[in-house]
């Protein structure tokens, strides 16, 4: 937002900032609701690789990740 000659001075703020992002995540959610309430997917197929693992503080995703050879290879 800082480079974007597009966006007025008093909306280049660390509070709008937090807005926006906060927006964009509202939209991408319900938008995954739609998908599941459309039944091309289900809740956990969805939300699942973003669950933090307290053990690790990592995303299921990102343990995936970093575990998938070998995953993969069992």
């Amino acid at each position: 937002m800082q480079r974007d000659n597009k966006i007025p001075r008093a909306n280049k703020t660390f509070e709008q900032a937090e807005r926006t992002a906060w927006r964009i995540i509202k939209d991408w959610v319900e938008a995954q609701m739609a998908i599941v309430a459309a039944g091309q997917a289900v809740m956990e197929e969805v939300f699942l690789p973003y669950v933090i693992l307290p053990a690790t503080n990592q995303t299921l995703f990102q343990v995936f990740t970093e575990n998938s050879q070998q995953l993969l290879s069992e």
